[in-house]
């Protein structure tokens, strides 16, 4: 889909004559603001009118459309809400930001975006942040297959964020530009993830990171099945097996940090369609495991952002990418593995094929060296029970790591919860024909399975980041439409572009 320009304006009215102007106010606001009083007056004091009459009431989201039809310049004003001052953060700015674009999107043309009476905290380098974040994540939507005579939706050509006068606008561009390119990092990974099994595959998955190949300080390697079974990645090697399409594993380098120091390396899953193997899923929903690779699409679009963004920092990305399929060659419940770390498994679920290609990249993850693993993934339908579709389970042994997680969180507003990993839940985990097997059952789902991915990370720092039951959305949200929702991306962005604060 096409991108829209952003913009940072000193130009009110009369000189902004776009086709909606979002003003963005608390709640309790009964008095136009003097920053307005010149565009009341040439509306003929509607917007005095509606904020005396309580119609609007500023609650968070609530959006209130004053139509001009065009007559001063405008085709329409929309007030959106931002809530109670006292409980406003930057979380309910992007929200209210994305309630006010999607009206204005039934329009389509220019907009413009002000946002008034607001506690002194919130500063104009915060809302540029998170209200580019907010306008383009809520527009992005999964057009790729309609066809032009059956895709009647409008489009916001360019969206203007008015400052005063005094507001230094080279600085705030800068932030708009790399919030930009943030935001559209997220269109990517939604973007690769909406795409169907048959368009995408784990050759496709290399084939994105090998463009990466020419940028500054950037080295792609993709490992594909010769040199997977001379490393002895016989995990990716078994979970890709009964498929058509050969596993892979794709490595990529950024040096971005001191030479020689050492990386942090993202893990990510990158199953491009899951069936269950033999062990298949039931009809229901199938068509979503086209999904099952948001955790390397996470991966993939944090390390462009490292690259596009000049982050100073070493950084290896590392995704395992297979197709889990049901043939005559597919691997079976009761096959024992030898993983690429000497670990053997006993499979007892081939449906349970993340935490296997994601425990031969964790341990390959350790010839680098390096400063932390982390690895995220769409690894268990337990985590939905445990905490909803609101935010991600994190787990690790490493205190330093888990408070890195926790303030990205607070960051962008990517909710994430700490589950614990006690020793307790081993013995779930442990096989009397090899060292561990490859599910603990039901009881502690999201628990157990990353028990079992820590044992291919000992020795180094590591977390891991349980995204199934966030990456994907049966409807639209706040910031998302219907599908991929690229949970997990501005996570890790955040991550590690403040790993050394």
């Amino acid at each position: 889909m096409a991108k829209t320009k952003l913009l940072i304006s000193r130009k009110l009215y009369p000189e902004f004559e776009g086709d909606s102007l979002i003003i963005a106010l608390p709640s309790g606001v009964k008095t136009t603001p003097k920053e307005l009083k010149s565009l009341d007056d040439k509306i003929d004091n509607i917007l005095s009118q509606v904020l005396k009459s309580e119609e609007f009431g500023g609650k968070a989201s609530e959006t209130f459309i004053i139509n001009l039809f065009g007559k001063y310049g405008l085709r329409k004003i929309i007030l959106v809400g931002l809530g109670d001052t006292k409980e406003l953060n930057a979380e309910q700015i992007r929200k209210s930001t994305a309630a006010g674009i999607r009206v204005a999107e039934k329009t389509g043309g220019e907009v413009g975006v002000l946002y008034s009476q607001l506690p002194d905290s919130l500063t104009f380098e915060i809302l540029i942040k998170v209200g580019v974040e907010g306008a383009l994540l809520s527009l992005y939507r999964f057009d790729k297959y309609k066809s032009p005579n059956n895709d009647n939706h409008k489009t916001i050509s360019s969206i203007a964020f008015i400052v005063p006068e005094e507001v230094n606008v080279i600085a705030l561009n800068r932030i708009l530009k790399t919030a930009e390119t943030i935001a559209y990092m997220v269109w990517f990974g939604r973007e690769i993830t909406n795409l169907p099994g048959n368009e995408f595959s784990p050759s496709s998955f290399a084939l994105q990171a090998r463009k990466l190949a020419k940028k500054p300080k950037v080295k792609i390697d993709v490992l594909e099945k010769d040199r997977l079974k001379k490393l002895g990645m016989n995990a990716i090697l078994a979970v890709g097996q009964g498929s058509e399409h050969s596993p892979m594993m794709i490595v990529m380098e950024y040096g971005g940090g001191k030479k020689g120091g050492k990386p942090v390396v993202l893990v990510g899953k990158g199953v491009t369609f899951d069936s269950g193997g033999i062990s298949i899923k039931p009809p229901s929903n199938m068509d979503e495991m086209k999904q099952d690779m948001a955790g390397g699409a996470a991966v993939l679009s944090a390390f462009k952002a490292a690259v596009e963004l000049k982050i100073p920092i070493n950084l290896v990305g590392i995704i395992p990418t297979v197709e889990n399929m049901p043939s005559g060659g597919s691997y079976r419940p009761g096959d024992i593995i030898k993983t690429h770390s000497g670990i053997t498994v006993e499979v007892l679920n081939t449906d349970a094929e993340g935490r296997l290609i994601l425990a031969d990249g964790l341990s390959y993850a350790k010839k680098f060296k390096p400063e932390a693993i982390f690895d995220i993934a769409t690894l268990t339908g337990a985590a939905k029970i445990a905490l909803g579709t609101v935010g991600c389970a994190i787990l690790s042994y490493d205190d330093e790591l888990i408070e890195k997680l926790q303030k990205a969180s607070e960051d962008t507003g990517e909710k994430v919860w700490r589950l614990p990993l006690w020793k307790e839940f081993d013995k779930q985990i442990e096989s009397s024909v090899a060292d561990i097997k490859n599910t603990g059952g039901r009881a502690g789902g999201t628990i157990t399975a990353a028990k079992f991915l820590g044992k291919f990370a000992e020795g180094y720092p590591w977390a891991h980041i349980d995204i199934a039951n966030v990456d994907y959305a049966e409807s639209d949200g706040e910031l998302w439409r219907k599908g991929a929702t690229g949970f997990g991306i501005r996570l890790l962005i955040s991550l590690i572009r403040n790993w050394n604060s």
